[in-house]
């Protein structure tokens, strides 16, 4: 059993820590610590956006063959063509399959690749910390002078373009 002294150490060692991180993350403001919105980051990447398109089109011959096929199943001639449905029901799996791969393994890339840029960039502006945020997540307020969501954004896409 856990003497009482022991669990009024952790509380009290619990609360110290609690206050002193909040100290240095609220009160502190030194401009070493930022935040960026990651959503706002994530979609407007150059990368994110060549990747969408790229995926949207082979989306897009993807859907339109299984579409074809959908059409093809339900014209009452062929609606008792078990193969055609057999390769109906197949396609629309494989098209299901591709969109959920193909959208984490680039959002996996991209992610990669911000976050090498966001090393790069801490080091390039002396910042000791680069927080993330999204709306209702993690962050709940965040002075706006610590904001740098759009110079990243811009930091970023330079050097995805091969910038500097």
């Amino acid at each position: 059993m856990v003497s009482k002294k022991i669990i009024l150490f952790l509380i009290i060692s619990n609360a110290c820590l609690i206050i002193l991180l909040s100290f240095l993350v609220f009160c502190n403001r030194d401009s070493s610590i930022v935040y960026v919105d990651n959503l706002k980051v994530f979609q407007n990447f150059n990368m994110t956006i060549e990747m969408k398109k790229s995926g949207e089109r082979e989306l897009q011959i993807r859907k339109q063959a299984v579409d074809s096929l959908y059409r093809l199943v339900t014209d009452s001639s062929y609606s008792h063509d078990e193969s055609l449905m057999n390769k109906f029901i197949f396609e629309k799996e494989q098209l299901e399959i591709f969109t959920n791969n193909f959208t984490n393994n680039e959002s996996v890339k991209i992610w990669s690749r911000i976050s090498n840029y966001a090393k790069e960039f801490s080091k390039q502006n002396s910042f000791r910390f680069i927080l993330g945020m999204q709306t209702n997540e993690n962050i709940l307020y965040g002075d706006e002078h610590q904001n740098v969501t759009d110079s990243f954004i811009k930091y970023i896409n330079e050097k995805y373009e091969g910038g500097k």
